[in-house]
């Protein structure tokens, strides 16, 4: 190895649960889950518990600003339900004042170029966030553990 070569190693700490699996991108958040499951709580509420404690152990990945999607499956219905809370749109947004630039190339989200490219940069660019209205409804809908439960390991 010489002085222009870089030697990289990535490894993840495992978290066990004789309950269930949960994957996370940072261990504590696993862990957040995984008590879920210990206490006797679903996989709605070991999501939810590992989204929650993904916002204090990696802000800059997962805020409570942000937006997504939840899939549950419910196995006794053999059912899927999805929780859309990507971010709304202000209501007192002028769709008029975004024009389409066929010149501005789409964003890397896919969305259509816009004259000064205002729906990917800039304050108008901002939506409403979802994340904690999404994730304590599925919790409150599907989930059995109670919201102070679920939050305390964040």
């Amino acid at each position: 190895m010489n002085s222009n070569t870089e030697q990289w190693q990535v490894s993840k700490s495992a978290v066990a649960s004789e309950k269930g699996v949960v994957a996370s991108q940072h261990w504590l958040a696993a862990r957040a889950g995984a008590a879920m499951l210990d206490a006797g709580g679903n996989a709605v509420d070991a999501a939810v518990a590992c989204a929650m404690a993904l916002n204090a152990v990696e802000p800059w990945m997962c805020g409570l600003g942000g937006s997504g999607y939840i899939v549950i499956w419910l196995a006794e219905e053999q059912r899927c339900r999805v929780i859309d809370f990507q971010g709304m749109l202000p209501a007192e947004i002028d769709l008029d004042d975004y024009p389409l630039d066929p010149h501005v190339p789409d964003s890397i989200m896919g969305f259509p170029g816009v004259v000064g490219r205002q729906n990917v940069v800039g304050y108008r660019s901002i939506t409403v966030p979802g994340a904690v209205r999404g994730l304590t409804d599925a919790l409150s809908r599907y989930g059995t553990l109670g919201l102070d439960t679920v939050l305390s390991p964040a």
